[in-house]
């Protein structure tokens, strides 16, 4: 398959951790899946609704579903939202206040891939950027970084791209998180299991994620890391990452 120009954010058991079943023995960070869409309707929906892909604005990119999701706050069962989170004060030391590392937006929603020199967010970190405007807050977020027509990094590019943004000032940490994944992908009786795995986020303010120091040859998607069950993902000041020679990190 060529590659699409829609992703989507699932919020149940099925597709999702399917595909992550299927990759799981490549053991790669996990990144948001992309969904099958023609060029053509991308397109044809951005003129529909008048709106384009903007680096710096809010959210950045076009949604083009979205469907009712809400669900209690915390409830653990797998695909469930956790809800809006406040994070701990002071829970990172060079972040004062409160670290936001999840928020429930009751939606869903498909994007374009970013292009070169964009940044978009997932709905979830737009609104919690919304509902947090003016207050001493930053957000912990992953970042999916694409060349054109979304084209992945190499793990070579992606670690001297995190070492830029590193030497830049960025925040970047190490998260230990796990996806479900099957057993035995070739058994049609395999059971699903937690696989862990490890992955880079950053802990920026509104303000600096809208001035994101993007390279033009990249473009950027932000969006809050969960585990498989859903949970936000927290990171503490013991994880600060600033030489990635070694990346990928190894899960534990």
């Amino acid at each position: 398959m060529t590659t699409t120009t829609f992703y989507e954010i699932l919020g149940d058991i099925d597709d999702r951790y399917i595909e992550q079943a299927r990759q799981a023995r490549r053991r790669k960070p996990l990144r948001i899946l992309w969904a099958a869409a023609a060029a053509c309707f991308v397109l044809a929906v951005a003129a529909a609704a008048g709106m384009v892909l903007l680096h710096g604005e809010s959210g950045g990119f076009l949604p083009v579903q979205t469907e009712n999701t809400s669900r209690p706050a915390g409830s653990g069962t797998a695909g469930s939202d956790p809800g809006p989170s406040a994070g701990d004060d002071n829970l990172i030391g060079s972040r004062p206040g409160k670290v936001i590392n999840s928020f429930n937006a009751g939606a869903t929603a498909s994007y374009a891939f970013p292009k070169p020199g964009q940044c978009g967010f997932a709905t979830e970190v737009r609104a919690a950027m919304e509902e947090y405007a003016g207050q001493d807050a930053a957000f912990q977020v992953a970042i999916d970084i694409f060349k054109a027509k979304g084209v992945s990094l190499t793990d070579k590019e992606m670690a001297a791209e995190y070492q830029r943004l590193n030497d830049l000032g960025c925040p970047l940490y190490l998260a230990h998180s796990w996806m479900y994944v099957l057993n035995n992908e070739t058994d049609p009786h395999a059971q699903i299991e937690e696989s862990p795995y490890t992955r880079v986020v950053g802990i920026f303010t509104a303000e600096e994620l809208k001035d994101f120091p993007v390279e033009q040859e990249y473009g950027y998607f932000f969006f809050f890391l969960t585990d498989g069950d859903n949970r936000p993902v927290s990171v503490a000041e013991a994880d600060r990452v600033t030489d990635f020679s070694g990346y990928p990190f190894p899960a534990e």
